[in-house]
């Protein structure tokens, strides 16, 4: 019973296009617009492996949607496949979940390489966003980076 249970909630994610993250991190942002973040190093799993390095630049903000860079070296000894996508940050943290189409697949990263996306955060809509310039408004919605398996 349980088995159907569990190939009924993943047929659904696959039917709307949803994809279930097994690890998570916040986007560390830089203090201007088109300048590259610190680095920060992250683990893709609780067992602490792979390893990778996130930095991030923060293009503009238009509408909803957040436009920023997204660089990930690997320093893994491993090759890193696997799928990735930004969300903002509403009240659920425990919202674990991507669409499909706002999704990248990062495929064969070698060891010490890196490799960088222009990424979408969608649904980016904080309040007081008049008042707000890009850098501040993107800032305001969280992002986070999910990773699928």
């Amino acid at each position: 019973m349980v088995m159907k249970k569990l190939l009924l909630i993943h047929a659904l994610f696959l039917f709307f296009g949803l994809l279930k993250v097994n690890a998570q991190t916040a986007l560390p942002l830089a203090d201007s617009l088109n300048k590259w973040s610190e680095p920060q190093v992250r683990f893709l799993s609780i067992e602490g492996s792979p390893k990778i390095q996130v930095r991030t630049k923060v293009i503009k903000h238009q509408g909803t949607t957040g436009i920023i860079e997204v660089e990930i070296t690997n320093l893994s000894t491993k090759t890193l496949t696997t799928r990735f996508g930004l969300k903002v940050t509403k009240g659920d943290i425990n919202d674990n979940t991507i669409h499909m189409n706002n999704s990248y697949q990062l495929k064969s990263l070698k060891p010490d390489y890196r490799v960088t996306y222009k990424m979408e955060l969608r649904e980016c809509l904080p309040k007081g966003r008049g008042k707000m310039n890009d850098l501040e408004k993107c800032k305001a919605c969280q992002p986070r980076l999910l990773f699928i398996d």
